[in-house]
């Protein structure tokens, strides 16, 4: 691919850190020099420490975290605070990626709208694929242990002069300690590359991915016998999540969604990109991809079907279930068109970026659930689970057949961006500006409750604006941007008759990074980076002057105001790279301050923390490689990750606090109202507790030995994972995995 759009990459590198980075501006930019900042993992760094998960990967970055919720299969790790979206070599997708093809795994952070269009306020993880290669290889991959297998295999090489291939399959089994839960992936990809002339490039991709688990259930079981609902002392309402006196009894691995629950997706994506350089002044880059899905799930639920039943931990009872099945078919064609000049005036250096995207994305969502005849013959032992002796006749799927959600939703976007890098002072200073504009149009029609049904047509601007300066070349290198994105709603807004508008964010950074330890005659070097910054999100909130009773709906009273804020603070140091040619490293560190900032129509919410944000994230990780002698090849390496406690959710009935104590003693329950407002008084429903997921820190290790035999090159490692096999749970309390233990082996030729 031409060197403006694409990073470089060797075959024969394998230091840990890297330098450049396509996702920050649309072009190719040294880490060091681009104005946002950018944490990038190659797939050494992956198998190293065996972290084919988002969630996992996400742990090992400043301003992500080690919390996760793989179990549910789409799986949305926290970026500075707020959920981030994924991309697929600059394409935001459905799903989350599989590592068989993965080049790199590039974190941008902020928001970003300006450079990506409708995008989360954290930032995006851009997953970008690796290319046809031009020599033949080959490579087969297997890693299996605890709760966990994977066998990828890959092939590249020509296929004819100028045309080259790559295919790569990965199967994937991943296990937990709770009953019934698996969780299976297959993928497969083929890329072609043709090398039309010496300026022209065209590549095609497919990729599909095809899922299929049981997510199991969120949260403990615990059952109470003898016990007595607890007053709130602050309410003086029952708060009925709390319990005192009695025997406690702890089902750990107990699934309430039980074997009945069943996910498949299936997702199959078709990526185009064209690239011609016209001079050394002008090239252009077309992109187009094309991805469809389907989803569907079999499960338990309430009166409101996709909702998991809400166990009564006195009786011991999951009541009111009731059976549902959704089927989901996500479709979204999306197109990049890219125009880069590079010119001179006078002492200055340009690149001048036009942009042109299109993209289209719908998605339908019907559910259906049992009718209440076919439900009232279902047996009474099934539709009220006793926990200690479970039920699980299941239901007759062919009897589902009953429509109690029918909707669909479209996203429609044109949008234009001219981005501009000058640089000043023979590189020492740079400064980028870059202004979008989005036509953004969206629809939301639910045909069970037309009132619900609503569009959006709104021209959406948003701005990055950003410079570095080098005070000592290489070294010390200061930054500071300002940016902006924005968000959809599906939520209907009575007053005005149309949706919801656009959630906006804007946040400001600065900081300084540099390289030091950097040995000129190879890639070795340590990249730092260190920033401080502020986002802050508009929310919504009802209008307390809009009433139900005004008939016109004229557009003069909206129902919801985009008045309410939520700032997230935060400072991150994060250091990467090689220190010399027998050791690599990472630490990185994050503080975040998350919170309501103003609530103006319910001011006693301001200063409420928010959900799954710690305050504290540490991670390091330290490998070591033998270079010379009889034990060349050898390497061990070291992992280290640490949350402090963060509020995972506003529980009501049957929720628990988990890991206070013990959760086989009295640690399970708790009657004191966590979460406090500015004033610091507590806040929350009076039927509410507060689940606080507990401080975790999680150690691991690994050993490898690579090895050549002729043209073969073999690794053989073995990573434990949770080596103090330490009890932590996932944001919405479902117990992970103890301690791991994983055999991998890779061949190459």
């Amino acid at each position: 691919m031409l060197p403006e759009f694409a990073v470089r990459t060797s075959a024969k590198d394998t230091s840990m850190r890297a330098e450049e980075t396509l996702g920050a501006m649309r072009i190719n930019t040294l880490l060091v020099e681009s104005p946002i900042t950018v944490t990038v993992l190659k797939p050494e760094f992956l198998e190293a420490f065996s972290l084919s998960q988002e969630h996992e990967q996400a742990a090992f970055i400043a301003g992500g975290n080690a919390i996760t919720e793989w179990q549910t299969g789409a799986a949305t790790p926290s970026l500075r605070g707020f959920g981030a979206n994924f991309y697929r070599n600059g394409f935001q997708r459905w799903g989350y990626n599989t590592t068989v093809n993965i080049e790199r795994v590039e974190f941008v952070k902020g928001p970003l709208a300006a450079t990506f269009g409708r995008s989360s306020p954290g930032g995006i993880i851009n997953y970008i694929t690796k290319r046809a290669q031009r020599k033949p290889a080959y490579g087969f991959y297997h890693n299996t242990g605890t709760y966990y297998q994977n066998t990828e295999m890959s092939a590249t090489g020509p296929v004819a002069k100028n045309l080259f291939y790559r295919t790569d399959f990965q199967y994937m089994k991943i296990g937990g300690p709770q009953d019934f839960f698996f969780h299976r992936t297959w993928a497969a990809s083929a890329s072609f590359t043709w090398q039309i002339s010496k300026n022209t490039v065209w590549m095609f991709d497919f990729e599909q991915k095809v899922q299929t688990l049981n997510r199991g259930h969120a949260g403990l079981i615990m059952r109470w016998t003898g016990a007595n609902q607890v007053m709130s002392p602050v309410t003086g309402a029952w708060n009925t999540g709390q319990v005192t006196g009695g025997r406690l009894i702890s089902y750990s691995y107990f699934n309430a969604r039980g074997p009945d629950e069943y996910n498949h997706r299936k997702i199959s994506t078709f990526d185009t990109r064209f690239e011609h350089r016209f001079s050394r002044y002008l090239s252009l880059r077309i992109n187009g991809q094309y991805y469809f899905g389907n989803y569907e799930r079999w499960g338990w639920g309430t009166n409101e079907p996709t909702n998991i039943p809400v166990y009564n931990m006195i009786t011991g009872i999951l009541p009111g279930r009731r059976p549902y099945y959704e089927n989901h078919d996500p479709r979204t064609f999306a197109g990049q068109a890219d125009l880069l000049s590079e010119f001179k005036i006078g002492p200055t250096s340009h690149k001048l970026l036009l942009t042109m995207d299109v993209s289209d994305a719908r998605d339908k969502l019907p559910d259906w659930t049992m009718s209440a005849e076919n439900l009232a013959a279902l047996p009474d032992t099934i539709l009220n689970l006793r926990v200690a002796n479970p039920d699980w006749g299941g239901f007759d799927r062919s009897l589902v057949t009953e429509l109690f959600h029918d909707r669909r939703v479209r996203y429609e976007d044109i949008g234009f961006l001219l981005s501009e890098r000058m640089e000043l002072l023979r590189g020492r200073v740079l400064l980028y500006a870059s202004l979008r504009h989005d036509d953004f149009r969206a629809r939301y029609d639910d045909y069970m409750e037309p009132s619900k049904t609503g569009s959006l047509n709104k021209n959406m601007f948003n701005e990055t604006y950003g410079g570095v300066v080098h005070i000592i070349p290489g070294k010390l290198i200061a930054f500071a941007n300002r940016s902006t994105s924005f968000t959809a709603s599906t939520t209907y807004d009575r007053g005005t008759g149309k949706l919801q508008d656009p959630v906006t964010s804007r946040g400001i950074e600065a900081g300084a990074r540099g390289e030091i330890l950097k040995d000129p005659g190879s890639r070795r070097a340590l990249y730092w980076s260190a920033s401080a910054y502020q986002i802050d999100r508009k929310i919504a909130q009802r209008n307390p002057y809009y009433s139900d009773d005004d008939s016109d709906y004229d557009g003069s009273m909206p129902e919801y105001l985009n008045n309410g804020i939520e700032r997230v603070n935060g400072v991150e140091v994060e250091f990467f790279g090689d220190i010399t040619r027998q050791f690599s490293m990472s630490l990185t560190y994050t503080k975040l301050d998350a919170f309501v900032k103003d609530y103006p129509e319910e001011p006693e919410r301001e200063g409420v923390p928010l959900l799954y944000v710690p305050k504290t994230s540490l991670s390091s990780t330290l490998r070591y490689e033998v270079t010379e002698g009889p034990m060349r090849g050898f390497a061990v390496g070291f992992t280290m990750r640490h949350n402090s406690e963060y509020f995972a959710r506003y529980g009501t009935f049957g929720s628990q606090v988990t890991g206070v104590d013990s959760i086989t003693q009295n640690g399970g329950i708790t009657g004191n109202l966590r979460v406090k407002n500015k004033n610091g008084d507590p806040y929350g429903p009076n039927n509410a507790i507060e689940e606080v997921r507990p401080a975790i820190t999680l150690f691991d290790i690994f050993a490898e030995y690579v090895f050549c035999t002729g043209k073969y090159r073999h690794t053989v490692g073995v990573n434990i994972k949770n080596l103090t096999d330490a009890v932590w749970y996932n944001s919405s309390g479902q117990l992970n995995a103890g301690c791991q233990i994983q055999v991998r082996y890779r061949l190459r030729f």
